[in-house]
């Protein structure tokens, strides 16, 4: 490389240029003295001419000298001229150089051709990049709806199971309300129906005893009825009595007939409270069978609330009820904790099999990131591969040099490696497109 730029050198300092440039200048400007000499000498008369045709002889002979002076410097030049050559270095390692540039030139086009189809293999691969983003976005779209899915589950089923808390709980208080509230239907029917019993009994007896009392009340009328009679029978009796005696027996004892007035007054008002005594029994009767109506109607109230609760199952577990079967509300509300339980645990298992499929994409996704990661390695070490590869030919030329002859084997290796990383580019992008697809 020294070598080859000491050659450059002397021949840039040899000046070859700056002095055939110097020795045109000056021939265009003798050549311009002699035309318009001559030119002078034509418009002049004939005996002007043989004057200035000294002038022009003059010129010639000093256009001689020039010339004989050119011929002088050309010879030194010459001399000069292989006098340098002589002194400069063998020409042919720079000729070989040449051609050695000359076959890297040709190198590197097809590098450069090599390089066009390696960027459109890039550009592939960033389209299929870009398609696997893309697709990584969709993936990444659906991990953020499972999440959010997982989430709604979540919030779901503790939903759930405060609802099923609450109603388990509003179940268990509706239930002990509702078993409390039978027992005490129970319980009041129970001592309704005894009330009943009891009460049917004493008014058998009350109407046993009316009756029985009734009768002896009529038994006493009908006896108080035929004292009477007999009484008036006897007065009417002593009546005409009297009468009959009245003439026989003036001085009758008065004493006697106001006794039995009196027993007959006493024997009427006996009479008149005895019925009033009765009424008033027969009123108090009345009273005690109107307070068993009463009773009784009170006994239709309970029959209203279990037909009450009859209505609140059927309205309440239209699916569980059976009007045709007599069933309790304690086996309603069981059955209705079991299917309750069994929701639970259809959910329970449809909540597991959610998050296999969770952890399943989620896998899916973890390895889509590494098979991106591991991508754009590639990618990035292809770029910078084929940064180098695109180059300029000076720096190529100038690095070729530096080497010794030695470019051909590294353009070699380098066209290797770029061939082995598209093909091993291709094979990676063929196995994610796989793997996604």
């Amino acid at each position: 490389m020294e070598a080859f730029e000491h050659v450059l050198e002397q021949w840039t300092t040899f000046g070859w240029e700056r002095w055939k440039g110097e020795q045109l200048t000056r021939l265009g400007e003798i050549d311009k003295e002699e035309a318009t000499l001559v030119e002078k000498v034509k418009q002049l008369p004939e005996e002007e001419q043989s004057e200035k045709a000294k002038d022009l002889l003059k010129l010639y002979q000093k256009e001689i000298d020039t010339l004989c002076n050119k011929t002088k410097a050309s010879y030194a030049l010459y001399k000069d001229l292989v006098r340098l050559l002589s002194g400069l270095n063998d020409p042919l390692p720079c000729l070989q150089l040449c051609l050695e540039q000359a076959d890297s030139s040709a190198d590197v086009a097809l590098l450069q051709q090599e390089n066009v189809e390696l960027r459109k293999t890039l550009e592939e691969a960033n389209a299929s990049v870009r398609k696997q983003a893309a697709h990584l976005q969709e993936a990444s779209k659906k991990d953020q709806a499972s999440a959010e899915l997982k989430e709604e589950l979540l919030t779901k089923e503790q939903m759930l199971a405060e609802i099923h808390e609450m109603l388990g709980m509003v179940l268990t208080n509706r239930n002990e309300e509702l078993v409390i509230e039978l027992g005490r239907l129970k319980k009041a029917h129970e001592e309704l129906q005894k009330e009943t019993q009891t009460m049917s009994d004493i008014k058998s007896k009350q109407e046993d005893l009316k009756w029985a009392e009734m009768d002896v009340i009529n038994l006493n009328l009908e006896g108080y009825r035929r004292q009477l009679t007999e009484l008036q029978r006897e007065n009417e009796m002593l009546r005409a009595e009297v009468e009959s005696n009245k003439s026989i027996l003036p001085e009758v004892d008065m004493d006697r007939m106001r006794a039995l007035e009196e027993d007959v007054s006493d024997l009427q008002k006996k009479l008149a409270e005895d019925q009033a005594s009765t009424k008033n029994i027969m009123l108090k009767k009345d009273q005690e069978l109107e307070a068993t109506k009463k009773r009784l109607e009170a006994f239709k109230d309970v029959e209203k609330s279990l037909t009450e609760l009859r209505t609140m199952k059927a309205a309440e577990f239209p699916d569980l009820y059976d009007p045709s079967k007599d069933q309790t509300l304690e086996a309603i509300l069981q059955q209705k904790n079991k299917r309750l339980e069994s929701d639970l645990v259809n959910m329970r298992n449809q909540h597991r099999e959610l998050q296999g499929q969770i952890k399943t994409i989620t896998g899916n996704l973890e390895e889509i990131q590494k098979k991106k990661s591991e991508m754009e390695r590639i990618i990035t070490r292809y770029e910078e591969s084929a940064a180098i590869a695109a180059m300029p030919s000076d720096s190529v030329s100038v690095r070729s040099m530096s080497t010794d002859h030695a470019s051909m084997p590294a353009n070699d290796s380098i066209m290797t490696v770029l061939t082995n990383q598209r093909d091993r580019l291709k094979k990676q992008n063929q196995d994610l497109e796989g793997v996604v697809h």
